[in-house]
């Protein structure tokens, strides 16, 4: 099954952990050993996460994919643990293949998030669609509580590392800004949904991030994972409000029909 991301921010005073943590996941006719052994490495992150922040993750309201077998899915299933947000590295210790099964062990560097959240800063950030052909447009509904500025980041898993988090906004069309009224944006322009090139299966899955700040930050165009949550983690967590909106593409070659979102 493929998930999408659950990215959320640490502060900078945070302190960091190594835990070691084991996991074991069976495969069988209809899952393929790389796929357990990914499972098998998002749960004992997970793991890890839990005996730190005491927090458990829940990755299945997320989901949107339906093909088991795509060893993209799977990256997506382990890009959950990775950027919850108290995840800083990870070291693979050990990983073995028996009949049926999947043993990996692993030392993970979790941070604990000792921030306060401010729930009166609490924009509604939506897309105005997100199910989506190759090439169509979409627009982003914006409802503010308090007047705050945007930073929008596409996550994609089907691109280099360094790039798996592409700034969208602002640009060089649509400057940085205070949004303090309901709006629909971008409003000078309009902004494509991109099927990513040279991968086999007819739907996409990308994550749109929403960096709502209470005071204007320059981010940069692109990031790995690892590079962003720790550029996050200079941002106070009462100082900023992440929504993660996860979408589909479907490429053009698709004959399916899209109804609703």
């Amino acid at each position: 099954m493929r998930y999408v991301l659950l990215l959320a921010f640490l502060l900078s005073s945070a302190h960091a952990e190594w835990i070691k943590v084991d996991a074991i996941e069976h495969f069988g006719p209809e899952t393929a050993e790389k796929t357990a052994c990914r499972a098998a490495e998002a749960r004992a992150i997970n793991e890890a996460i839990q005996k730190v922040s005491g927090e458990s993750i829940s990755a299945s309201q997320h989901q949107v994919c339906k093909d088991p077998q795509s060893d993209v899915c799977q990256l997506l299933v382990l890009s959950v643990s990775h950027t919850e947000g108290v995840v800083a590295g990870v070291k693979k210790l050990k990983e073995e293949v028996a009949p049926r099964t999947c043993y990996v062990a692993l030392e993970v560097d979790v941070v604990k998030d000792k921030g306060t959240t401010d729930i009166s800063f609490d924009p509604e950030i939506r897309m105005s669609q997100t199910r989506l052909r190759d090439g169509e447009h979409f627009k982003v509904i914006i409802k503010p509580t308090k007047p705050f500025y945007l930073n929008l980041f596409v996550f994609s898993p089907y691109v280099a590392e360094h790039d798996q988090l592409a700034q969208l906004y602002p640009n060089e069309i649509e400057k940085s800004r205070l949004f303090d009224k309901e709006i629909e944006f971008p409003t000078s322009s309009v902004y494509f949904a991109i099927f990513p090139k040279n991968i086999s299966t007819d739907i996409a899955d990308s994550v749109l991030i929403a960096v709502a700040t209470k005071k204007e930050i320059n981010l940069r165009k692109n990031f790995s994972l690892a590079e962003f949550n720790k550029r996050m983690q200079e941002i106070p967590k009462s100082e900023r409000r992440i929504i993660r909106l996860p979408f589909s593409i479907w490429a053009t070659r698709t004959a399916y029909t899209l109804k609703g979102n």
